[in-house]
């Protein structure tokens, strides 16, 4: 069980309140300037979490506990005219689980939505979410739990912030929405990751480069997709059922994507794995050759309820075809994904439960990984200020028999 320190308990308090007092409640994004259809926006992510391993088995955490900005975010959007707009937002915080301290680009790209009079076609070059993982394409801030699952995280085949060129279409009627993007994307060359990483914010020079290809189908066979053409708005994936929505609101989503090597930063080192845990290679290089990767999703919402379940079937490569460590047997790996989500509003629009179950397999992997979570949300104006925690169980930890991993978290938000 996890045991979350008085210290810990204490910091977090102090720090959620801190954000919390004297601020008026506010929707992300405040305009500051606007004449006819320009305009220009401001607004701020913060999000302090305090954060407690305990585990057992080679690989694994132990004992530790820290207090960090998980999310630290100013971002800027506006339109040049109704057909014209962009955005960037930066992040100086230390991203999942404390362990990427670096300013980041995020968002950072202009979008043409002059291709159709009610601008639900887009257009947009720069950097920006590939249409891969229901989880990922869900907004931090509006995430149920604290952090994501293995379908969510860019640790395990889910591709991150592209550069490049995606263009989106949603019907009239709203009920389906279609889209396709191609640029770049970093691997860091961890045999026991398929870790993505944004190519405008590599800070190794170990990372495989390369070009990505995604898209993704949506359709709501119930209910209807909600629209807003400005940045960072309320999306499809949005997740807690706020209002008590007196209606099923059902999405049922396919999503895939390819990555290709370009040959252009290979190192063809072969990857060295921890002793005692043949699964954790954190000091190993090995050089990715191309990955796919394929997406089946749903979502729920109404009735103060929010469900959603979602599978991953990743496949990679390795240059070099005989090795075996990581995630990899003999230079490849299959690794199946399965995360189910869902969240109650036990006192409407104020508390809410919530919990997932996720499931991680490998070929290179003796287990299956299992993760339960449960947690709690607070929310003071909805995704506004919120305070959350949660507790996480991993059994077999990094697909090692008998290995654990408990997280306990506590988060502060303010998405002003």
């Amino acid at each position: 069980m996890v045991r979350i320190s008085t210290r810990l308990l204490i910091a977090g308090a102090i720090v959620a309140i801190a954000i919390s007092v004297g601020v008026a409640p506010a929707h992300a994004g405040v305009n500051v300037w606007q004449k006819d259809d320009s305009y220009i926006d401001v607004g701020l992510l913060v999000q302090t979490q305090g954060r407690m391993v305990n585990g057992g088995g080679a690989g694994t955490d132990s004992n530790t506990d820290n207090i960090f900005f998980r999310r630290l975010r100013p971002f800027f959007y506006g339109a040049f005219n109704k057909n014209w707009q962009g955005i960037i937002q930066m992040d100086f915080g230390e991203g999942f689980e404390g362990q990427d301290l670096k300013t980041s680009v995020k968002w950072a790209y202009m979008e043409y939505l002059g291709l159709e009079a009610n601008q639900q076609s887009s257009l947009k070059i720069g950097s920006f979410k590939p249409y891969f993982g229901r989880e990922f394409l869900t907004l931090g801030p509006h995430l149920q739990t604290i952090e994501r699952t293995f379908t969510g995280i860019q640790w395990y085949g889910t591709p991150d912030y592209m550069m490049g060129i995606g263009f989106t279409r949603m019907t009239p009627d709203r009920k389906l929405s279609y889209g396709i993007t191609g640029g770049t994307m970093d691997i860091n060359q961890r045999p026991d990751r398929i870790w993505f990483q944004s190519p405008q914010n590599a800070t190794s020079s170990n990372n495989n480069t390369g070009y990505l290809v995604s898209g993704r189908v949506d359709f709501y066979p119930f209910g209807e997709m909600p629209f807003n053409p400005k940045p960072l708005t309320a999306n499809a994936f949005d997740r807690s059922d706020f209002h008590n929505t007196q209606v099923w609101q059902v999405m049922m989503s396919v999503g895939g994507y390819g990555w290709w090597n370009n040959n252009d930063s290979n190192k063809g080192t072969t990857g060295t794995c921890l002793a005692g845990n043949n699964n954790v290679c954190p000091n190993g290089l090995a050089d990715v050759n191309q990955v796919y990767g394929v997406e089946v999703s749903s979502g729920l919402r109404g009735y103060g309820f929010s469900g959603d379940i979602e599978y991953q079937r990743i496949h990679s490569d390795l240059r070099n075809a005989t090795f075996t460590g990581g995630l990899y047997s003999n230079g490849n790996t299959d690794l199946n994904k399965l995360t189910v989500n869902g969240g109650y509003m036990i006192y409407r629009d104020k508390v809410e439960l919530a919990g997932s179950y996720a499931l991680l397999t490998a070929s290179n992997f003796a287990s299956d990984w299992d993760s339960y979570r449960v947690g709690l949300n607070y929310f003071v104006h909805e995704y506004t200020i919120r305070f959350s925690g949660d507790i996480t169980f991993n059994a077999n930890a990094y697909g090692t028999p008998g290995a654990w991993e408990n997280v306990g978290r506590l988060q502060a938000q303010f998405a002003w």
